[in-house]
């Protein structure tokens, strides 16, 4: 029988010490088998949430942000971005909004993903809309013999199929378009009316993403998140820890993905030398190194200052969304070169190297684009 602990008895570092331990023994070992079947057992998911990794993430009690920034670096060192994101996606925006707006029905889901490791989801994006979210939202909310009335489609969405649940982002007021039309709703997955359809990825092949389309679907006044008409509101406050602590496992993979490929150069051979001894190799490597340490300082700098209350919110955003910005284009940019020095190697999807590269290439896209990260920051210049 497992032993579980208290997490109210449990310290960082021994939380650190369980997740690290958790991936490098429980996750990685398997990472190729589940690969090739095609998804992570429930169980696995389960697991975790018995050893209580899950409830230590709350949005609900300070040290809660820590905890997700701890488990977020572990995630990143397994060989797969994909399990990241399914469990990064459910502890932010979802967690925070289920944890925003207690009732029996909230509580309901978020028991699901503590002690059962249920995981959620969030649709947001529509055909041909993007990350505009005043202007492309065509999915509506009406009322209706009081209840809600949800008619539409939503696109690119992790964790579908197999979420509990999706947090639904709807334009609530038929008659005008500003920030206050729209509204955020729970949605439980096997209700009547909706359909999803899980689309294929070049990478993070161990998250499904899906879109889902709702007909007609009805749900009771109760199912709601906060007041009606505050969603962009809601949604804006929720993005934020989801993007940095997203870049935080996106940074801990280059870090692994850097010594991955230090530690081929050092065994692979060309013209009778090693590539680690070759002055053109060794100069590419400082100089990936060095950038990955500014990276990465600037990331925990804005973590600090945020942990320590020396940013309000407004600040935090725009910091977040500079973190955002540069960690995606450097991460990209840096796999790249580690798989360029991998040779044919890198372009075997069967080594984690072509894989890593593939699943940092989303990072582009999570949580709001890059271009969506430069219009928030333009607007604080």
């Amino acid at each position: 029988m497992k032993r579980s602990f208290k997490i109210d008895m449990m310290t960082l570092e021994d939380y650190r010490k369980k997740v690290n331990d958790y991936c490098e023994n429980q996750i990685n070992p398997n990472v190729d088998q589940w690969i090739a079947k095609g998804g992570v057992p429930e169980a696995i998911y389960e697991e975790m949430a018995s050893e209580g990794i899950f409830k230590a993430c709350t949005n609900t009690d300070e040290m809660g942000f820590q905890y997700r920034v701890i488990l977020a670096e572990a995630l990143g060192k397994v060989k797969t971005l994909g399990l990241a994101c399914s469990i990064i996606n459910t502890l932010n925006m979802p967690l925070f909004l289920l944890e925003k707006f207690p009732n029996d029905i909230t509580n309901k889901y978020l028991d699901g993903i503590y002690s059962k490791g249920r995981m959620g989801a969030i649709a947001v994006t529509e055909e041909n809309g993007g990350s505009d979210l005043v202007n492309s939202i065509k999915t509506t909310l009406t009322e209706k013999d009081g209840q809600y009335v949800l008619n539409g489609k939503k696109e690119f969405i992790l964790n579908l199929p197999g979420a509990d649940f999706v947090i639904v982002f709807a334009k609530s007021d038929e008659e005008n378009t500003n920030a206050f039309s729209f509204s955020l709703v729970l949605v439980p997955t096997d209700l009547e009316g909706i359909t999803i359809e899980k689309k294929k990825t070049s990478g993070i092949m161990l998250t499904n993403v899906g879109e889902i389309t709702f007909h007609d679907c009805m749900l009771p006044k109760e199912y709601l998140l906060g007041k009606k008409g505050n969603g962009l509101m809601y949604m804006s406050q929720a993005l934020t820890a989801e993007r940095v602590v997203g870049s935080v496992s996106a940074v801990s993979m280059v870090q692994e993905v850097i010594r991955a490929t230090i530690n081929y150069m050092d065994t692979k051979e060309l013209f009778g030398s090693k590539l680690l001894d070759m002055q053109v190799v060794r100069h590419n490597l400082s100089d990936m190194t060095a950038e990955y340490e500014i990276m990465r300082a600037y990331l925990y700098d804005v973590i600090g200052q945020y942990s320590l209350k020396k940013l309000n919110n407004s600040h935090y955003q725009t910091e977040v969304a500079k973190v955002k910005l540069i960690c995606s284009t450097k991460c990209i940019e840096l796999v790249q070169k580690c798989n360029h020095m991998f040779g044919g190697q890198g372009f075997l999807i069967e080594n984690w190297i072509s894989r890593a590269y593939l699943d940092m290439l989303g990072s582009r896209f999570f949580a709001g684009t890059n271009e969506t990260m430069k219009q928030l920051i333009s607007q604080r210049l």
